[in-house]
């Protein structure tokens, strides 16, 4: 009987086309377990953490909150609300991919922790359903699997504070202003994919968060349309600071079964490559389970998890609802990119520019610019750490000032900062054919002379 017969990378996601139907079925629900445990572990969590009777009340609050970038749903409700509400989104999520029969891979992974990780400041079930409709649109008016899909319309609910926004910034009365966030939503999810598409070929596979550079374009022109009309649209600063020891804990303990989950299933399988995945550059598209297998992907997730977490409390930062919500993104996408080798240098290169500048490096802002910098490691991982360095001083000049034009509207901010960062170094390292092995910190920049 015929296994996977083909890989495809069409419109991003990556798609497994398989000859049996039943197989595939089956193989999905054994690899979609952990993803549904994930869902309900976040969900018991907030459970415990909040009272019984607390729990409709702060989870209507979060719905109807304008959530634009950056709204700690820890502040506005409380620890259990934020976990009520990023479990029941990630369920969702993972119900909708399980669903459509999307295999398991890096790519969704990453998206599913990306959308598990903004669960907890700025995207909610209200907010996020919009964009999928607008993708399932697309596909349908494509005549394409929304399956085909699936990944780029879980990374597109990044502009879903557009539609809270205009619900629930007060403008309008609360029907009228679901109904054209409702149809705004919808717009947006549309035109996301044609263009995703579009702009990997502008960043070169450099920028991880692809979908959050396009999501910047489109919240660019909204926020713009929006001031034209006389209505301003700014960055929130909404974040708490009472739950730093209940999330390091949870944290921990998560990073903690991460590796040692992934360990027992390298011994089992008699596959561990951990040295292998650490000399990949992460450059798009790399999906480490389908290159070095579940159990090293794992363990790697594990030992980014704690080293986001160790560079938190090194800086002297207090982890809140953006900072546990940003290292869960980049937990996600080390199973689709980032891996510590790769990832070290953005983070001292955003370390030394605080350190030189007046940027509060305790600061929630920093940390999570340092944190997301990391969409840049393919920089460092294809031209060496000096470069990546160079990558993290550009991305963190570069993305404390660019939230202003969408306004918060953008989830992804740093993703868009880091399509203009790649977008400039990579043409120029490319003009001084500086490659892999190569340039500095023991490597040779190599200048060929144009036989023109």
């Amino acid at each position: 009987m015929e296994k996977i017969s083909q890989v495809s990378l069409q419109d991003g996601p990556i798609v497994l086309h398989h000859s049996d139907n039943q197989k595939r079925k089956a193989v999905n629900v054994v690899h979609y377990r952990p993803l549904f445990g994930y869902a309900f572990l976040l969900l018991a969590i907030g459970l415990v953490a909040s009272p019984l009777q607390n729990i409709i009340p702060e989870y209507i609050t979060i719905l109807t909150s304008p959530s634009q970038l950056v709204t700690d749903y820890i502040a506005l409700t409380s620890l259990g609300g934020a976990f009520i509400n990023t479990g029941l989104l990630t369920f969702l999520m993972v119900l909708v991919v399980y669903w459509q029969g999307v295999p398991v891979s890096g790519p969704l992974i990453a998206a599913l922790f990306m959308v598990s990780g903004f669960g907890f400041f700025g995207k909610n079930i209200l907010n996020s359903i919009p964009l999928l409709l607008g993708v399932y649109l697309y596909s349908y008016v494509q005549k394409k699997p929304f399956k085909n899909h699936a990944i780029v319309a879980l990374f597109g609910s990044s502009l879903s504070p557009a539609v809270s926004l205009i619900a629930f910034d007060g403008h309008l009365p609360v029907i009228f202003g679901l109904l054209a966030g409702y149809l705004l939503g919808t717009a947006i999810g549309f035109v996301l994919v044609p263009l995703a598409t579009h702009v990997q070929s502008f960043t070169q596979g450099f920028n991880l968060y692809n979908v959050g550079f396009t999501s910047g374009l489109i919240g660019m022109l909204v926020t713009g349309l929006f001031r034209m009309w006389g209505w301003e649209v700014e960055n929130n600063n909404l974040v708490s600071n009472e739950a730093d020891f209940a999330l390091s804990c949870f944290l921990l303990v998560f990073a903690s079964v991460l590796i040692i989950f992934g360990s027992y299933l390298c011994y089992k399988n008699k596959n561990f490559q951990l040295w292998t995945l650490m000399r990949s550059s992460g450059k798009a598209v790399t999906d480490f389970i389908a290159n070095v297998g579940l159990g090293t992907t794992l363990i790697n997730m594990g030992l980014m998890a704690l080293l986001f977490f160790f560079y938190v409390k090194l800086m002297g930062g207090q982890l809140n609802g953006p900072l546990i919500g940003a290292i869960i993104s980049g937990i996600g996408f080390s199973a689709y990119g980032n891996h510590p080798l790769n990832s070290w240098s953005l983070l001292f290169g955003v370390y030394l520019v605080c350190t030189w500048s007046t940027y509060d490096i305790h600061g929630t802002t920093m940390l999570m610019a340092a944190i997301f910098s990391t969409t840049l490691a393919p920089v460092s991982g294809f031209y060496g750490a000096f470069y990546g360095i160079l990558a993290g001083v550009f991305h963190i000049g570069l993305v404390v000032n660019i939230g202003h034009l969408h306004g918060g509207l953008n989830l992804y901010n740093n993703g868009f900062s880091g399509g203009f960062v790649a977008a400039m170094m990579v043409p120029l390292l490319d003009s001084l054919n500086v490659r892999k092995g190569k340039g500095y910190f023991g490597r040779k920049i190599n200048r060929k002379k144009n036989s023109g």
